[in-house]
């Protein structure tokens, strides 16, 4: 029997292709505008199954979608201006036939929406003269209508207000420029009014002004102090010039000399109990409460230079001199010394300090001298006694590494009675010093050894001497961690450190924060320019090049800043309460107020807490300033305006609300007497909410934006105010999809279900979205819900329950998951809605499910005779779409001997190509092959036949056919 042919065909649902020609795409696409809702549809023409997509650009804000088999719907809301072109693709066809694709372009042109101006009065403003009262009004108009404006200093000022005035709102369309200009000078600057309407976005408008305050500024112009000495009195008087006298000075900070005080006057004055240089800062006031700083040092020299120290040690030829460290009191430190007489080997340094080794015996007259920073001097005469004597002449021993030879060294002692015999003590783990003063061995273990080595002569005479070798291992670095810093402000210098290797060193670095570098010695400094956390790697390289690294971590925080913009006003007799805010800075900061004045009635704390309750109505006007622990400071002018008419100050809209959760908020009100009584004047209040004395309350049963308007009366006054309360839905439920396995078989339908972990006060709606990603080629259409053969699948949730009901009209019970025959996978997204709106937490709850690659699968196999010898016919899938082989078998009839028992067939171009076809795509990976066989003879002499297919994965099931 001989394979002639095989064939590979289509799937088992084959039919005619679909040969209809002359389609297009038919309906228009307007132009819009931003804001404004878009809507256009498109079709095929004539009417047909499509599917729908399009290549460029749709405005932003816009999303096509497909509303039927044949409609396109082109909708959203423009955000952004411009000319958008598009081109729009239905490819259209059945499920077996090839498709027909027709586009059509598209040029949509969306506008800008339009913007009403807001227009700011007067056009300019008069000068002013320092310390006098300012005061001009402001008016706005235009923008959307009758509304509320607010005027403030545009961002974009070419320059603040002149110091000492601020903006005031002063009613719903009036503001004004107001207070005692501090500093003289032209000052250019933009004012801007913001529009706000109900239902309309805040638009503003600007203004740009120049005030020029003539008059010289309060200055301090003494400029240095004079020194003084402890325990002599000391006077000296403070000046300043300009502003409006008379002044009044006060201490800020810093350090005076103990015993000396700064009077208001100016004058500071004193007895000083303590030398020291003492540095210290104060402040001017002038009658206006302008005011001046100034920074002064004091220099309080001490009493009569005095040299304190009593005696000078002697010392022994050849040994290394007792270092000795004079000592003086008095003067003006610091102290440079010099010396005569001293014994041959000896010198004294500029700090003090007697070293050396003496070379020749004998008795030296020694005469110091300390000279002070004042140039003043004082001298002492010492007696110093030299000794002759056995002494060490080695100098210093030579330094080692861990594990190499130590370079064998020999002592060497002069003085005495040869011969020496030698020892020593402390030396490093692995080294030995032999009698005759031999050094040598291998260092087993770094680090720094004191040694002491001791000669002693034929006399029994004994000299020692200390020396230091250091053993060094690997090349590490020492540095522990690296300082933050600050933006804008230099960088505390840092010096790196390291062990081991072969010194010098050579450093290097990457990844330092902008505007800080490092240099070969090790010394990182510089300006940072930005804030942020920067992982820096430090490297280090010896003389030998080898080298070490390590990662440090350096925060650069940012300038210190006052970041609250303004304060709320105030009304009498009502408690007031603001926390202030700033940006950057280090460690704790501290608040207060520079100049002006507090309201009568509130405090200010050091934690930047503005509290108390306003006795007086009235403008006022204060600089604040925040110190942090670095000494760096910042401010920023404020005003409050106190009020005392009866007014509900509670702001609108109210704090939002929530269904199923108590609410409770307090109604403000200022001016007036109590008793107060309060009303609903028109509107209503949220289901759920009622109105108390001074409080609304309650639980709300339904979501919604309520509008309504409250009214108070109180000693005679009245006063109402409109109100909007949003009560929205609570968060979301985190919902679990549960019974599904991480990997699933094909061609199954594993059922799934949703877990619900707490009650929700209103009913759920929601929405299991399926998504299938195939390892290979088109999407399985088979991978869908069982029984509604859609990939989406709805339950529902009572309020306040967590039984999860899955039955529909079409449905009952939990959806089964259709596998399909393609690998992949499978993920499932939950979208749940209350009230209509979207409560879905984020991330989304999802569930994955992989279909893995399997060998192929078959599901029958067949013959069918022919008339000169017979199909085999195979229906089966392979989930990773592809096949590499078929074996076929074949068993003989009874007394027919066939020449070959079986035959390989290769499979891998022909499902290939299969696979390729956009008509395998309905099937996902199931196939029908016909592989066609004929007969050498005309003898039918086959009792049956067998296959098994073969792919990347393995063989399938073994499946035979009865011939």
């Amino acid at each position: 029997m001989k394979r002639l042919a095989w064939l590979l065909l289509l799937p088992l649902a084959s039919g005619a292709l679909f040969g209809q020609t002359g389609y297009s795409i038919t309906g228009t696409v307007p132009n819009g505008t931003v804001g404004v809702s878009y809507s256009a549809s498109l079709q095929t023409n004539p009417q047909a199954y499509a599917a729908w997509s399009y290549t460029g650009s749709l405005p932003p804000g816009l999303n096509m979608t497909t509303g039927s088999s044949y409609v396109a719907a082109i909708s959203g809301t423009p955000t952004t201006a411009g000319s958008y072109s598009f081109t729009v693709q239905a490819s259209i066809g059945g499920p077996n036939a090839a498709p027909i694709v027709v586009t059509q372009a598209y040029t949509v042109v969306i506008a800008a929406a339009y913007v009403p101006p807001v227009y700011i009065s007067p056009s300019s403003l008069p000068g002013d003269t320092y310390g006098s009262q300012y005061r001009q009004d402001l008016t706005a108009s235009g923008g959307y209508g009758p509304g509320t404006y607010t005027f403030s200093l545009d961002p974009a000022s070419p320059g603040p207000l002149p110091p000492g005035l601020g903006i005031l709102t002063t009613g719903p369309s009036t503001g004004e420029i107001s207070g005692t200009p501090t500093q003289a000078g032209p000052f250019p600057f933009t004012v801007r009014a913001t529009s706000q309407t109900f239902n309309n976005p805040p638009v503003y408008g600007t203004q740009t002004y120049s005030i020029t305050i003539t008059g010289s500024a309060l200055t301090i112009v003494t400029t240095s102090l004079p020194a003084g000495t402890a325990g002599i009195a000391y006077s000296q008087a403070l000046a300043a010039t300009g502003g409006t006298p008379p002044y009044t000075w006060q201490w800020t900070g810093g350090n005076l000399p103990g015993g000396v005080t700064l009077g208001s006057s100016g004058t500071i004055s004193g007895t000083p109990s303590a030398a020291g240089s003492f540095t210290f800062q104060v402040r001017v006031l002038d009658s206006q409460q302008a005011s001046a700083t100034g920074s002064f040092t004091i220099r309080i020299a001490a009493a009569a230079l005095v040299i304190t120290t009593s005696s000078l040690p002697g010392g022994t030829v050849g040994t290394a001199y007792t270092a000795t460290t004079l000592a003086a009191t008095g003067g003006t430190p610091p102290y440079t010394w010099s010396a005569s007489g001293l014994p041959t080997g000896l010198s004294i340094s500029s700090a003090g300090v007697i070293s050396g080794t003496p070379t020749a015996a004998g008795s030296f007259s020694v005469t110091v001298q300390a000279t002070d920073s004042a140039q003043v001097t004082a001298t002492k005469t010492y007696s110093v006694t030299v000794a002759a004597g056995l002494a060490i002449a080695t100098a210093t021993l030579p330094n080692g590494t861990v594990g190499t030879p130590y370079a064998a060294t020999t002592l060497a002692a002069s003085g005495g009675t040869p011969p020496y015999t030698w020892s020593a003590s402390g030396l490093p783990s692995g080294l030995s010093m032999s009698s005759a003063g031999v050094l040598s061995g291998t260092p087993t273990a770094a680090g720094s050894f004191s040694v002491t080595a001791q000669v002693t002569d034929a006399a029994k005479a004994t000299a020692t001497k200390s020396f230091s070798i250091t053993v060094v291992g690997v090349l590490t670095i020492t540095t522990a961690t690296l300082p933050n810093g600050t933006a804008g402000t230099a960088y505390t210098a840092t010096t790196l450190a390291a062990t081991g290797g072969t010194p010098p060193y050579t450093w290097s670095a990457s990844g330092l924060p902008s505007g800080l570098s490092i240099s070969s010695a090790g010394v990182i400094s510089g300006m940072p320019t930005a804030s942020g956390s920067f992982s820096v790697t430090l490297k280090v390289t010896d003389s030998a090049q080898a080298t070490a690294t390590q990662t440090f971590t350096i925060t650069v925080t940012a300038a210190l800043t006052i970041t609250t913009a303004t304060l709320p006003n105030g009304t009498v007799g009502t408690a007031y309460s603001q926390t202030l805010a700033a940006a950057g800075g280090t460690g704790t900061l501290t608040w207060s107020v520079s100049t002006g004045a507090l309201p009568t009635g509130l405090t200010l704390s050091a934690t930047g807490s503005l509290t108390g309750t306003p006795t007086a109505a009235g403008t006022f006007n204060f600089t604040l300033q925040v110190a942090d622990a670095a000494g760096r400071n910042a401010t920023a002018s404020f005003t409050i305006t106190v009020t005392a008419a009866l007014t509900i100050t509670t702001a609108s809209p109210l704090p939002g609300a929530t269904v199923g959760i108590a609410y409770n908020q307090a109604l403000a009100l200022a001016g007036g007497a109590a008793p107060f009584t309060w009303s609903i004047a028109s509107g209503a209040l949220p289901a759920g909410i009622a109105l108390n004395p001074g409080s609304l309350n309650g639980i709300p049963s339904a979501p919604g934006t309520f509008t309504f308007t409250v009214g108070v009366t109180g000693g005679g006054q009245s006063a109402s105010k409109s109100f909007t309360l949003a009560v929205g839905v609570p968060p979301g439920p985190s919902a679990t999809i549960t019974g599904l396995p991480a990997t699933a078989a094909p061609a199954t339908e594993p059922p799934l279900g949703i877990t619900m972990p707490s009650a929700y006060p209103l009913a759920i709606t929601g929405t299991i979205t399926l998504t299938f990603a195939p390892d290979s080629g088109p999407d399985d259409p088979e991978v869908v819900f069982a029984f509604s053969n859609s990939r989406t699948s709805v339950f529902q949730v009572a309020a306040n329950t967590t039984q999860v009901d899955f039955a529909t009209s079409t449905v009952i019970g939990p959806p089964l998951v259709q596998t399909g025959t393609v690998s992949g996978v499978i993920t499932l997204t939950l979208k749940l809605t209350a009230a209509g709106i979207d409560i879905t937490p984020s991330p989304a709850p999802f569930s994955t499910m992989r279909i893995a690659k399997s060998a192929p699968v078959i599901k029958s196999a067949t013959v069918t005779r022919t008339s000169g010898g017979f199909n085999l016919v195979v229906v089966g899938y392979a989930t990773s779409r592809e096949m590499v082989s078929a074996t076929v078998g074949y068993t003989a009839a009874a007394g027919v001997t066939l020449a070959a028992s079986q035959a390989t067939i290769s499979l891998a171009q022909v499902f290939t190509t299969w696979y390729a076809d956009p008509t395998s795509a309905p099937s996902g990976s199931q196939f029908s092959l016909t592989i066609p066989f004929t007969f050498s003879s005309s003898t039918a002499p086959l009792a049956s036949v067998s296959v098994q297919l073969t792919n990347a994965q393995g063989s399938s099931n073994s499946m035979s056919a009865a011939y």
